[in-house]
């Protein structure tokens, strides 16, 4: 089994200051992350657009205008990932800059001149960012496509590899994880089993099949097995993958009948809601919402807690 995990020496960090304090960030930060710098907001757009940062560092005044003016483009999620950290450099934290960045969900660091200090906050600030992601196990013999999916789903999610049915199976009950995608044809048993030994335990999962023959007969005998999702193995692209994602969850949820059920996946569905908001996802979050209040109506407010943890979700989704 292969984990992804979060390697800091591959985290690449954007630093927008000036030119004087270049060569001091430069002192700074790049014995520990590879660095890309800008010296104005058109510079950091400009690098925006050819590399997705792992974190922002930024002064809050440029030439050409202000940090706000980044962290909102950053935070609609067209410049890069909306979640990404950004971390602003402050000689003194006025109550008017303590206000901006919580509107715009920014780190105020003052004392940065302390390289321990920044390090520290950059290294934090990444490691949060990965942690708010979704769970994703990919079970997949082809070590070549596996890895390539993995990076695919590694802006969103944490991805996992597995390259055998019963180890991606006794993987998936350790980590029930939010995403699971299953290829049909593993080297100890067929990607059917797998699908059925997940669904008896969690009528619920999320599972994708990914295939590289995705031909009448495939389909007809995974859907005779309950399997309703399918990818062909050439089609690994963010949006795809995002479209798949929100479309499985919607059609595996409708098919709870049981109340008891109903309510413990809706608990369930609202913890993802609320990992999907943390990691900048709302569409998601909006959708796990939709299908609560639709499939529950009543039933969600007069189950005390859960309607407490939906109430709670729909401030957070749509504040004040």
């Amino acid at each position: 089994m292969e984990i992804f995990k979060k390697n800091f020496s591959c985290s690449r960090v954007l630093i927008v200051c000036a030119e004087p304090l270049k060569n001091l960030l430069s002192d700074f930060i790049r014995p520990h992350f590879p660095t890309f710098f800008a010296s104005s907001l058109e510079e950091a757009l400009g690098v925006l657009r050819v590399m997705y940062p792992a974190a922002i560092v930024s002064e809050i005044a440029y030439r050409d205008g202000e940090l706000w003016s980044l962290a909102a483009g950053v935070r609609t999620g067209v410049l890069c990932d909306s979640a990404t950290p950004v971390i602003a450099l402050a000689d003194e934290v006025t109550y008017a800059l303590r206000v901006m960045a919580k509107e715009m969900n920014v780190t105020l660091l003052p004392g940065w001149g302390q390289p321990d200090r920044l390090i520290s906050a950059i290294q934090i600030a990444i490691q949060a960012r990965e942690d708010s992601k979704m769970s994703a196990l990919i079970i997949d013999d082809d070590t070549l496509y596996a890895n390539k999916l993995a990076k695919v789903l590694a802006k969103e999610f944490r991805p996992e590899i597995c390259l055998a049915g019963s180890e991606g199976y006794d993987r998936w009950l350790n980590g029930r994880h939010d995403l699971v995608f299953l290829d049909l044809h593993l080297p100890d048993t067929h990607g059917s089993e797998i699908y059925e030994k997940i669904r008896s335990v969690d009528p619920y999962q999320p599972i994708l099949i990914i295939t590289a023959f995705l031909n009448p007969q495939n389909v007809l005998r995974s859907a005779a097995r309950g399997a309703m999702h399918f990818i062909e193995k050439t089609e690994i692209h963010h949006e795809i993958l995002k479209k798949s994602f929100v479309s499985i969850l919607d059609a595996v949820l409708r098919r709870s009948d049981e109340s008891e059920i109903l309510v413990n996946s809706c608990m369930k569905l609202v913890g993802r809601a609320s990992s999907a908001l943390r990691s900048g996802k709302p569409y998601i979050a909006a959708k796990c919402l939709e299908w609560i209040r639709r499939e529950m109506g009543e039933g969600a407010v007069g189950n005390d807690s859960l309607a407490e943890l939906l109430e709670a979700l729909e401030v957070e989704l749509n504040p004040a």
